[in-house]
């Protein structure tokens, strides 16, 4: 009786964990699926700006105020996407390693791509400060160390 309770025991708890993998499967699709659709929202976005821009050079009249409009939710949705995808690692149950970018196991004290030690709270600090960071108005990369952007002006922090 008792291999045939612990018989029991692991077909159930191989079959919850099934059941989760499915479950995990098809909430990173539809997360994918969200993704996909910011994708889409940003192509339409970079298409309205080019239109805009290039009415408004031809009518001598430029409003950057709109065009910074269409900016912030091209930023905007590129935040919603990073978000996405820190979703799909969490149900991975990975992280990304701060220094090249490869899916490290979250328990992991070393990455298994570069080899560096993505434990240290020092070291990721450091590699989050080499990351680009980009104009909140415009979403153009800036330059380290800018206090304005070089493409629309704007002061950044």
């Amino acid at each position: 009786m008792d291999i045939i309770s612990k018989i029991g025991k692991t077909i159930t708890n191989k079959t919850q964990d099934v059941v989760q993998g499915t479950k995990d499967l098809v909430e990173v699709a539809r997360i994918n699926s969200l993704i996909a659709e910011e994708r889409r929202k940003i192509e339409g976005l970079y298409s309205q700006l080019g239109k805009s821009y290039y009415e408004q050079s031809l009518s001598g009249a430029a409003d950057f105020a709109a065009l910074n409009d269409l900016c912030r939710e091209i930023t905007d949705a590129n935040q919603r996407i990073a978000e996405y995808n820190e979703q799909i690692l969490q149900i991975k149950g990975v992280r990304q390693c701060p220094f090249c970018g490869a899916e490290v196991n979250s328990g992991a004290a070393f990455c298994s791509a570069c080899g560096k030690n993505v434990s240290g709270q020092a070291e990721a600090q450091q590699a989050s400060d080499q990351k680009a960071k980009f104009c909140p108005g415009c979403g153009s990369e800036l330059a380290e160390g800018s206090v304005f952007c070089s493409n629309c002006g704007q002061k950044v922090e």
